[in-house]
């Protein structure tokens, strides 16, 4: 395998979706080192604020970062009356449960912090020991445990003698579990990601940039990703029937343990974790709920403003192709208008950057079920939905007809142009599409037109992907449809089961009635025209 070959197979592996760490040498890692830990420990007592101080480290990603014992963090716990701080832990309670939660980073300009859930299978043994052994607003460690804490980590690990000979992660695979995991699930929106492991560690660096959520959607979207990342080892020792044990009153417990939690709710169709904080009302305490912040790109346009614009366009196409005796003059301002609708339509229905000709090369149209576009100097496809097909058939004909009576000859290579006033074919442009969709744009919006440009479509387009919930796209689906990929990724090398393309092809189905593109008698107006014919007489 050439080098470049080798390149593009990690970038391949490293996309959503690609291939987990091995579960099975995670797990015989873990073991050794809840083995070490257990045995190096001074008591049982020490033995586990040690592992819950290794397993907050672990599922935070810190673990990698601990290059000297200062480096450990003090960690403390407090109240459910205090706001989410660095290193801080606190048990959240209801009527019918408690969970431990932990403070995550979630805005990497400003820090700040919201409280996260401790994933299941290890949230049990984090709420006996908060709730037992340990004091508020006190570091889980001193300097002695500290010490003895980062030395079990530098140093070989132990292995008990079921697992001595097996296969184990090295430590650095170990430490990137959980980032890597969530860098791979495809059930992880990219907002989740880029707040768990940070910009720098995506693979498709930009994909975050067209998208925006809640931080209760994503407080839900990474907790159910770290719990089926700890369900994987879970299974793997119940496969092998090895159990992990804490101490507790000097009896053994298991330390992963899977619980029910009923703290999932639902908004906008999207589950979501909210985050609670206690307040003392009257002689009760009583749970608030904290306004989600939200995180991502706010260029995205309400639906009901993209409605209005169709319409708009709509109506307008509609009166004029019901006028009697179209002239020549008029078909060419109706044929005008077509093209501005086609190429507004074709850029909200497939994302497609508006640069270039803003349309599509005749010789890369595939039955116009598919097409070939250049973007940003490469080649990728784009699937064509029903709506938009017949939009673009309906339009041909009328280009055709105006053609033909203007004996025009020369066009550009492009399904769809503009006719100057001069009768000359003139591809479309940014420019003069941001100057049609502002003027065509609702007084009625909320988006005032002077922010209106045709970008603002592409992120509309992306951010409908990632709300849409029948079917739910996943992230490197989304990536697929928004033409984000990465050296080994691109057009040729990439590859689609039908399975997903069928996936896809759904969706799209989807966005002209979202979009409110069915709701006017265009289609059946453009056939009245063509049918009453065209005056001759008429000079332009």
């Amino acid at each position: 395998m050439s080098f470049l070959s080798a390149i593009k197979k990690t970038n391949r592996y490293n996309n959503s979706g690609g291939v987990y760490p091995s579960a099975l040498n995670i797990t015989h890692t873990l073991i050794a080192i809840i083995f070490s830990i257990n045995k190096k420990a001074p008591s049982p007592k020490i033995a586990n604020k040690l592992m819950l101080m290794f397993f907050y480290l672990w599922f935070t990603d810190q673990l990698k970062n601990i290059r000297r014992i200062s480096d450990i963090p003090n960690v403390m716990k407090v109240s459910g009356t205090k706001a989410a701080s660095p290193h801080t832990l606190r048990i959240f309670r209801s009527s019918s449960m408690s969970w431990a939660e932990y403070s995550l980073t979630y805005q990497h300009d400003d820090a700040a912090y919201l409280w996260q859930p401790i994933p299941d299978y290890i949230n049990h043994f984090f709420t006996r020991q908060l709730q037992d052994k340990m004091s508020y607003e006190t570091a889980l460690l001193n300097s002695k445990e500290k010490a003895l804490l980062f030395t079990i980590l530098q140093k070989p690990w132990l292995a008990p003698a079921p697992i001595k000979k097996r296969t184990k992660s090295r430590k650095p695979q170990f430490y990137r579990y959980f980032s890597a995991f969530i860098a791979l699930d495809p059930q992880v929106f990219v907002i989740a990601k880029y707040i768990f492991i940070g910009e720098s560690a995506l693979h498709h660096k930009n994909a975050h940039r067209y998208q925006m959520a809640n931080s209760d959607h994503i407080r839900y979207s990474i907790f159910m990703s770290q719990s089926r990342a700890l369900k994987r080892l879970s299974k793997i020792l119940n496969d092998q029937a090895y159990i992990l044990y804490f101490d507790e009153h000097g009896e053994k417990q298991p330390l992963f343990q899977q619980q029910d939690f009923g703290f999932i709710s639902k908004e906008n169709h999207q589950p979501i974790i909210k985050s609670l904080i206690k307040e003392m009302h009257g002689n009760r305490w009583q749970h608030k709920e904290l306004a989600p912040i939200t995180i991502g790109s706010k260029r995205s346009l309400p639906i009901n403003d993209i409605r209005l614009f169709f319409k708009s366009i709509g109506s307008d196409i509609d009166n004029m192709a019901q006028q009697p005796n179209i002239t020549t003059k008029q078909l060419k301002a109706l044929y005008t208008l077509l093209t501005y609708q086609v190429a507004a339509e074709f850029l909200i229905l497939t994302g497609c950057r508006p640069t270039h000709s803003i349309s599509v090369e005749l010789n890369r149209c595939f039955n116009l079920s598919s097409v070939l576009i250049s973007d940003k100097g490469k080649f990728r496809t784009l699937f064509i939905c029903e709506h938009l097909r017949e939009r673009i058939t309906h339009y041909q004909t009328i280009q055709h007809i105006l053609l033909n009576k203007l004996g025009i000859t020369t066009t550009p290579s492009a399904l769809w142009f503009i006719i100057d006033e001069n009768n000359q074919a003139t591809a479309l442009n940014a420019k003069l599409m941001n100057q049609f969709i502002q003027q065509y744009w609702s007084n009625n919006a909320i988006t005032p037109k002077s922010e209106i440009v045709s970008y603002r479509f592409r992120h509309t387009f992306a951010q409908t992907a990632h709300n849409h919930q029948e079917p739910q796209l996943t992230s490197q689906q989304i990536d697929k449809l928004m033409g984000h990929s990465n050296l080994g990724e691109h057009y040729g090398n990439d590859q689609l089961l039908p399975v997903h393309k069928q996936t896809l092809l759904r969706f799209l189905h989807q966005l002209p009635e979202i979009f409110g593109l069915t709701n006017y008698r265009q289609s059946y107006s453009l056939f009245e025209c063509m049918l009453k014919g065209v005056k001759t007489n008429d000079t332009l």
